[in-house]
């Protein structure tokens, strides 16, 4: 048996001299004494042996694969050449799709990890050399990668939440010896015992549950939550988050209902339900009311972790939480601001530190993290990363101000939020609404309004959770139409109930849609969507047969006076008698003698 040494003396002599089959290869080092510290220093000679084995021609792919599977331990994929490629790019380059896979796969363990983001001196990385058997393959791993590198981070202002507090929770605000509101301890105090900003199981934006607040007396004009990306938010003209006592982390792949991603500003539509690797970051004199209510009594499956404010900041607590629990995750970085979560920003420091004061955002943003500094993003909206953009397919990608769901100060939608909230003040609405009749200007109606950002949200992909918003909102515009039409037939009749709205939104909607897509693209006038709603709202509230009288006399819905049925509906009545000779009526005791079918 051959020493290390005069192992790696003949392994070196052969491989120079002549071409040494690799199942030859492979019985001559396991003759050594030490196979993996053969493998080891020898891969340390030169580019190193998956290189040499990579370079010889017509190789056979399923014995490079024997031999990486066999002493993947002991091989470094990261040796570069003259021309800076790796191992990686030679495979992406040959484009060996088998050993591609297994490398990828993170099913071996290597002397070091293979490093996806190695640029050769073309700046090329091993991703962007692929050929067609294993691009994809490539393109999904770097996407994973760069997924499992973002942890998502929302906190709430103290100030924000005061004010909040003050107006409709005052019996939460936590006051002095000396007769002052405080700030910090009631918002800790409404953070640990009330559910509104953090539910019981969990959940943050519980409010924004579109099913179930459909057919409530409120309207959603924000229908998501904030988060920036592996750090806390810094501030901007809309507010500051520097004296916020808690955070919330969770990562990015836990989340559904991605609709806007960039780093400064992440829009998650609809409820997110904190997963099991969640953490909350609150001062330790909360920790344990909050446990006590999210944990003893309540379902929340994460950490509630403390920190103390006096000894370090909201910012520094979260870089250390980070750091423990989410190894993985990047550091966002400036060149100006160095870590951007570490950097304290005021409105007269922002230019200094490369920062948009007025938008909330660094000009640049690099990722950092095992050694590599990828860029990831200039400004507003250039993405500079290909994972990032592969990501952010059929997403909104810039300003939430340029978002479609952004409709908080659309003029139309506002009266919708008005009449949705309080439905009495419906008569003062009716102009932009369709109803039952009257000449109305198309462009302010606030259903053909609704309808074209129902449009617009569908551009997004189903998995933002636009299209879930958008047919709330179009379905909140034909609740109104439908109130408007039944206050048009008669205003002295009691509103709709929920029961009833649902039902005829329920019927009708896929009608109204094709209406309103003739409206809108073809210039169609009114009269399909009102008979739509007509013939709706009519099989709605005409109660089934077998409640109208004979002798064709009914109850009106609404009053216990007789009225005449329609002639159409008394012949069927008949039709339905002559039919079932046999059916019976039984005598109902009345002022009016009148009979019901049972």
């Amino acid at each position: 048996m051959l020493s290390t040494q005069d192992l790696i003396i003949t392994l070196a002599t052969d491989l120079a001299s002549k071409h040494v089959p690799i199942p030859a290869l492979i019985k001559l080092i396991d003759s050594a004494e030490k196979p993996d510290e053969v493998v080891s220093e020898f891969d340390e000679v030169g580019d190193g042996l998956v290189h040499l084995l990579l370079s010889r021609v017509n190789e056979d792919e399923d014995e490079i694969i024997t031999f990486v599977k066999k002493y993947s331990a002991s091989l470094d994929l990261n040796r570069q050449t003259e021309t800076g490629e790796t191992a990686l790019h030679v495979i992406a380059k040959k484009d060996l799709a088998k050993l591609s896979a297994l490398v990828l796969s993170g099913e071996l363990q290597f002397a070091s990890k293979p490093n996806l983001y190695a640029k050769n001196e073309s700046g090329k990385t091993p991703a962007e050399m692929a050929g067609v058997l294993s691009k994809d393959l490539f393109k999904e791993v770097m996407q994973d990668d760069f997924i499992d590198r973002v942890v998502l981070v929302t906190s709430f202002a103290t100030d924000s939440v005061f004010s909040y507090l003050m107006d409709n929770e005052y019996a939460t605000v936590v006051w002095t010896e000396s007769g002052d509101p405080d700030a910090r301890a009631s918002v800790i105090k409404a953070i640990a015992e009330k559910s509104g900003l953090i539910a019981d199981d969990g959940t943050v934006g519980k409010h924004l549950n579109f099913a179930e607040t459909l057919y409530d007396k409120s309207f959603v004009d924000r229908p998501h939550s904030h988060w920036t990306w592996n750090h806390l938010c810094h501030p901007n003209i809309g507010g500051a988050w520097e004296d916020a006592l808690i955070a919330v982390i969770d990562p990015l792949t836990s989340f559904q209902n991605v609709e806007g991603i960039v780093p400064y500003d992440t829009t998650i539509m609809g409820p997110h339900r904190l997963s099991g690797q969640s953490i909350i970051l609150v001062p330790n004199d909360a920790v344990a009311a909050l446990t006590k209510r999210l944990k003893e009594e309540g379902s929340f499956l994460g950490t509630i972790q403390g920190y103390d404010p006096s000894v370090m900041t909201l910012r520094q607590a979260l870089e250390k939480a980070m750091k423990t629990h989410y190894p993985k995750a990047a550091t966002l970085f400036n060149h100006k601001a160095g870590n951007v979560n570490l950097t304290k920003i005021t409105k007269s420091t922002a230019g200094y530190f490369g920062y948009d004061f007025s938008y909330g955002l660094f000009d640049e943003l690099f990722m950092q993290f095992e050694g590599n500094n990828v860029p990831l993003m200039r400004g507003r909206a250039t993405i500079s990363l290909p994972a990032y953009r592969e990501y952010s397919q059929d997403r909104h990608v810039g300003l939430h101000s340029g978002s479609v769901s952004d409709i908080e100060k659309n003029t139309i939608l506002l009266h919708l939020k008005e009449v949705s909230i309080k439905p009495e003040k419906l008569s003062e609405k009716i102009p932009y609404l369709i109803g039952k009749e009257g000449n109305k200007e198309i462009s302010k109606l606030c259903t053909v309004e609704a309808y074209k950002v129902y449009k617009k949200l569908h551009q997004y992909s189903e998995e933002t959770g636009a299209h879930d918003y958008a047919e709330y909102l179009l379905k909140k515009a034909i609740i109104a139409d439908f109130r408007a039409y039944h206050y048009q037939v008669d205003a002295k009749e009691p509103a709709l109930d929920s029961i009833k709205l649902k039902q005829m939104v329920d019927e009708s909607f896929e009608g109204l849609v094709a209406a309103l897509e003739k409206i809108t693209r073809h210039g169609a006038d009114l009269t399909e969507y009102r008979a739509t709603m007509a013939e709706t709202y009519t099989k709605i509230l005409t109660p089934p047969k077998s409640t109208i009288v004979k002798e064709g006399v009914k109850f009106s819905i609404w009053t216990e006076e007789p009225v005449q049925l329609p002639a159409q509906l008394q012949r069927e009545l008949e039709h339905d008698q002559s039919a079932n000779p046999k059916q019976t009526v039984e005598e109902q005791p009345s002022s009016q003698d009148v009979q019901v079918f049972v």
